[in-house]
Order: C-alpha cells, then structure tokens, then sequence
C-alpha cells in the first residue's frame, strides 16, 4: 500500500473493490443494452464483414460525439450554454460506448452460435 493510501486509510483492496463495483455495473448497462437490442432487432446472425460494418458504424457514432465533446470542451469556459452542450455531449458519448460495447458481444455471440460451432468448437460460459 502507497503512503498516500495509508494516510488516507485506503487499502489497496478496498480500491480494488470500488472497481470491481464499477465495471460491474458498466456491464450491467451492457447486457441491458444487449436486451434492448435483441427485442428491437431478434437474434442477429451477420457474416464477419456485416458485423464489422455494424461496429465500425457505431465507433463511427462514438467518434462524433467524442469530437463534440472535444470541441465544446475549448469553448465551454467562455460560454454557459456550451457548457451544458458539454455535459450532454459527455452523456451521449457515454451512451454511444455502451452501444459499440453491446455491439461487440452481440459480434461474439453470433461468431460462437455460429461460426466456431459450426467448426466443431463449441464454445461454453466460462464458470468462476
């Protein structure tokens, strides 16, 4: 344990813990995002190239929202609106993210229900 968290009391695992809780919850958007999608789209079963123009689209959208955040971030000091659009910018870049990361599983998925069954790999949770 550094000084600083002696100090402060703060345990190495303790911190560990806090991220633990947070990524956690991150994937619990995920799969709620994953849910979302499965009852708007159904299963989704692309070939690899669909699948990565998919993401590809969605990093797409992610990357707008990121180059609005970085650029009402420059002008956010001088102007109370922008700061606002700032913080919406933020929350809509988030969004997008956990969109690109639902993707991502949704890409898996697909590639275990198919494609590596399909090549005599079946694939199974992982357990602990």
């Amino acid at each position: 344990m550094s000084n600083r968290n002696q100090e402060s009391g703060v345990g190495s695992q303790e911190i560990e813990a806090g991220k633990a809780r947070l990524i956690i919850a991150i994937l619990d958007e995920v799969m709620q995002e994953r849910s979302r999608q499965d009852e708007k789209f159904g299963e989704q079963n692309h070939n690899t190239v669909a699948w990565m123009a998919i993401l590809t689209e969605e990093v797409g959208e992610s990357a707008k929202e990121a180059c609005e955040v970085y650029f009402n971030q420059r002008l956010r000091f001088r102007n109370k609106e922008v700061g606002e659009i700032y913080s919406i910018g933020l929350k809509n870049l988030r969004e997008e993210l956990i969109q690109v990361a639902a993707v991502a599983v949704a890409f898996v998925e697909s590639l275990d229900r198919n494609e590596l069954s399909a090549n005599g790999r079946k694939i199974e949770a992982r357990n602990g």
